[in-house]
C-alpha cells in the first residue's frame, strides 16, 4: 500500500539535500500506534476496518462458547496483535498462526477480518505524515 503526499518540490529538495527524509521513524511510528489502536477497536466492534460486522458464528460454536464474543475468547489474538518500524518500514500485524485464517476465510471459515486500513485510517495517516513534513519544512526556512 501506498500514500501519496503533495509537496512544495523545492522545499522537499531542500530537506533532501540535508539528509532529514532518510528517517520517517517519527511519523511512521505515530501511523502505527494509530494503527494498531484501530485493529485492537476492530476486536471490541466485531467489525471489518470499514465498520462491517464480522460474520456470526455458528449456534454449535455459541452453544460451547463461554464468553458472548467473537475472536475474544481467549485474548490471544488481542494480545498478539502488534506493530513495529524497522528502517521505514511499518508493519502491524498478528503472531498467532491461525490470524490470517480468520483474517482472509477459508472454504470452511468465515472471513472476520481485523487487519487492514479503513478510508478513516488512511485520512489519519497521511495528516501525520503531513504534520511531519510541515514542520521539517518549517525549521528549513
Amino acid at each position: 500500500m501506498q500514500i501519496q503526499i503533495l509537496v512544495n518540490s523545492s522545499d522537499l529538495e531542500a530537506a533532501s539535500a540535508r539528509g532529514l527524509l532518510s528517517d520517517l521513524s517519527v511519523p511512521l511510528s505515530r501511523s502505527g500506534d494509530y494503527q494498531l489502536s484501530a485493529t485492537l477497536r476492530n476486536f471490541d466492534n466485531e467489525s471489518d476496518p470499514d465498520g462491517r460486522p464480522w460474520a456470526d458464528l455458528a449456534l454449535s460454536t455459541w452453544l460451547y462458547k463461554r464468553t458472548k464474543s467473537i475472536l475474544q475468547e481467549t485474548r490471544r489474538m488481542i494480545n498478539a496483535t502488534q506493530m513495529s518500524v524497522a528502517g521505514n518500514v511499518l508493519r502491524v500485524f498478528n503472531l498467532t498462526p491461525y490470524a490470517g485464517i480468520h483474517n482472509d476465510g477459508t472454504s470452511r471459515i468465515a472471513q472476520r477480518r481485523f487487519l487492514g486500513f479503513s478510508d478513516e485510517d488512511l485520512r489519519a495517516i497521511v495528516g501525520f505524515f503531513e504534520d511531519y513534513l510541515q514542520s521539517l519544512f518549517m525549521r528549513l526556512r
